[in-house]
């Protein structure tokens, strides 16, 4: 070959080898910026995503070990184990039962933070909790949440109160805190946590593959999770897909040398597609995908990209999935749902509908009583039956609870839907063999009424079912009122605590009289409170108010205290008449009350038999064995016991044989009955004789007029109440009442 041609080709070839390096480098500034761009969206996005979720997983621990210690601290046996001083049923009650020991750290402290039992470091004793400035806050605020360092191990701890009825020690319940990522984000390849504890201030050294997460804690030290991505972990480093590109490029090199025009053609086309496709997924368009024609190495090439691209959509996928979902149900969680919802107001696609919330309250407590494989088998049981169906939006928020947005339309109203949600959620479940009631409560909000997006509906649905703890199955439609009825109960508490300490309180009277003669011979008291604004306060008033507000026992021992200075008093006078007081279900869970009933008489002088203790048949069942043992511990101090509301609600014979009692009062609606229903009369003359069976007195409530009165005495009964004596009254008015009475017989 000539040497012009030969330098021809020479310059031919050299100019394309050129031109392909030029192309080259282009293509590898495009990569490296594209990569750059997808680096940097992506490892924000799942470092945001995973720090949502730690932080949501973290407040749900938080939460559900705070509920842990409030349930443990209100058991009525470690109160007792610690009134006793008796350590070795403290340390059991503190360990957990066999079936479910507790898996962590657990410390009963005095009320200036030594440690007085220790689950896991008995070394501990009698040394102040490690933590002063935690310590310091639960004195301030009556609890603490945090972190705490014990022997090297941090630990996730919630201090609560133990009353008795005022605070006598610290619980402390404390879980563990390992490095790693748990729960829904715990199979995310590449994601790591570290548990940092932090001087004040400090703050440890970030990259763009980390994200630091602050916990919230009343200690000493800071705490955070420190979130670690490793490159690869988000498709931020592929040596693969790089020597690939290098092969290429090589490839390119000698096809230019030696292929010229051909090879040049099959090469800028497809790089061309590739650039494009780079810079889409820079811009968050993962779902980008390259032609991949033939099997040469630019088709390679293309495969990789389309791998790596459609591995990132996977993992975001995944994880958007487990920002949204609950990961027990499978069903969108409070998140996903309000999104969703939202998403509907603002695209103007939602018409007029209802926000139901429904709580399945035996839920937890089955979970607790036969094991956590049972709480999880019924709560996605229960999943199963609403989810799937398109005529509602349902999420699960947790703790038994599910939200439902159904659309309200011409003939399917509030009501409709309501008998639906039951039909999905009353009927009882079947697993393992059993059938399970979880016994619902329902509240609901309707779109637009009572709100224009999805946080205000579920935060006044949930209003609502707050008031419908307070009945068995009712379903309460959330109104303007509950708001400021919750504002007017808190300042009545408030008022009812003042008024307690101030002895604004007053008793009154009522007589109960034997049938054969029509003598007095004791009487009842009765709680009133003359309220300055609101009028005379009836018992029913009152007490739901004490219970609530932690009132009820300094309510009961001024009941107690004001009965017997009133039974003292009328002794002194010269008249012996006994006098009865009504104790609520939280007073027969409380031994205190024992001792508070022995002082009285001791203080005042009084025989035990000048006195008399009531309580009702549904008291006593909401937790008959350890009402029991109150009953037993009053009865051994001689002071006579009597079952009020005898028949309204269903206490066994064999619970009754047990009870202390010597007298039964028959409920009030059964003698309203007497006269004029002849099954009534059949039924009150049956308890009549089941009292004198069991070898105890029947008293009759309620009696209102002279037929009910004879009919009454003729069929034995022996003692009776009523308006046909007198109403109740304050005790200057009974004891005239009394004279004149005993004047005329």
């Amino acid at each position: 070959m000539p040497a012009q041609a030969r330098s021809l080709s020479t310059r031919v070839r050299g100019t394309l080898l050129f031109l392909v390096l030029l192309a080259l480098a282009a293509l590898w500034f495009t990569v490296l910026r594209g990569d750059g761009a997808a680096r940097q969206t992506q490892t924000a996005r799942l470092l945001d995503l995973a720090g949502a979720a730690l932080r949501a997983d973290v407040e749900q621990r938080a939460q559900a070990l705070s509920r842990d210690a409030r349930l443990l601290a209100g058991d009525g046996q470690l109160g007792q184990a610690l009134l006793e001083a008796d350590r070795d049923a403290l340390e059991a009650r503190l360990a957990g039962d066999e079936a479910q020991p507790w898996p962590g750290e657990a410390l009963l402290l005095s009320l200036e933070g030594r440690v007085l039992i220790s689950l896991r470091h008995p070394g501990l004793f009698g040394q102040p909790f490690p933590d002063a400035r935690m310590t310091e806050v639960a004195r301030d605020s009556g609890r603490a949440a945090g972190y705490v360092l014990l022997d090297g191990q941090a630990y996730q701890v919630a201090w609560v109160p133990v009353l008795a009825p005022r605070p006598v020690a610290w619980l402390v319940l404390a879980l563990p805190v390992a490095d790693g990522v748990s729960g829904p984000f715990g199979n995310v390849a590449g994601l790591e946590s570290r548990f940092l504890a932090l001087k004040p201030g400090a703050q440890p050294p970030q990259t763009a593959f980390t994200r630091l997460v602050k916990l919230e804690s009343d200690s000493d030290l800071a705490y955070a999770m420190l979130l670690q991505l490793e490159p690869y972990a988000a498709g931020l480093s592929a040596p693969a897909r790089w020597g690939a590109l290098g092969t290429v490029s090589l490839l390119v090199l000698l096809m230019a040398w030696y292929g010229g025009g051909l090879l040049s053609k099959g090469l800028v086309l497809p790089l061309q597609d590739l650039t494009q496709a780079l810079r889409r997924v820079g811009r968050g368009r993962y779902d980008t995908r390259v032609p991949v024609a033939g099997r040469d190495e630019l088709a390679a090439l293309a495969e990789s990209f389309n791998r790596m691209t459609g591995d990132i959509q996977s993992r975001e996928r995944q994880i958007t999935h487990l920002a949204y979902h609950d990961g027990r149900t499978g069903l969108p969680n409070r998140a996903g749902f309000v999104s969703a919802v939202d998403m509907e107001v603002s695209e103007g696609s939602l018409g007029p509908s209802v926000m139901m919330l429904a709580r399945l309250t035996r839920l937890r407590p089955l979970g607790l009583a036969l094991g956590a494989e049972v709480g999880e088998g019924l709560l996605k049981a229960t999943a199963q039956r609403i989810q799937g169906r398109s005529d509602w939006r349902v999420a699960s928020l947790g703790e038994g609870a599910f939200a439902f947005l159904c659309p309200l339309a011409p003939g399917l109203d509030r009501d409709d839907w309501e008998v639906r949600v039951r039909a999905a959620l009353e009927v009882p479940l079947a697993f393992q063999g059993q059938e399970f009631d979880l016994d619902m409560r329902l509240g609901s909000a309707r779109y637009p009424e009572d709100g224009l997006d999805a946080e205000t509906l579920l935060r006044r649905a949930e209003e609502a079912l707050c008031q419908a703890h307070s009945r068995v199955g009712v379903h309460v439609a959330w109104h303007g009122g509950l708001a400021a009825d919750g504002r007017s109960q808190l300042a009545l508490m408030n008022e009812l605590e003042q008024a307690i300490a101030a002895d604004q309180l007053l008793l009154c009277y009522q007589p109960t009289a034997r049938l054969t003669d029509g003598r007095v011979v004791a009487a009842e008291a009765l709680l009133r409170w003359r309220h300055p604004s609101r009028g005379l306060l009836m018992p029913t008033d009152i007490i739901p108010l004490a219970e609530h507000g932690m009132l009820i026992r300094s309510l009961t021992h001024w009941v107690i205290d004001a009965a017997a200075a009133q039974v003292a008093a009328w002794r002194q006078a010269g008249r012996e008449l006994p006098v009865s007081v009504n104790l609520s279900v939280r007073n027969l869970a409380d031994h205190e009350v024992v001792e508070r009933i022995a002082n009285a008489l001791a203080r005042h002088q009084l025989p035990p038999s000048a006195f008399m203790v009531e309580f009702s048949e549904p008291v006593f069942l909401a937790d008959a064995d350890a009402a029991l043992g109150v009953l037993n511990a009053i009865s051994s101090l001689g002071v006579r016991l009597a079952l009020d509301d005898f028949g309204a609600g269903h206490t066994g014979l064999g619970q009754l044989a047990r009870l202390p009692v010597s007298e039964l009062k028959i409920e009030r609606a059964f003698v309203g009955r007497l006269v004029e229903s002849v099954p009534g009369a059949a039924l009150v003359k049956a308890t009549i004789d089941l009292a004198h069976t069991l070898g105890h007195y029947a008293l009759a409530e309620g009696v209102e007029d002279e037929i009910q009165w004879q009919r009454l005495a003729a069929y034995g009964c022996d003692l009776a109440q009523g308006y046909y004596l007198t109403p109740p009254l304050e005790a200057g008015d009974f004891e005239a009442w009394l004279k004149e009475r005993e004047q005329g017989q």
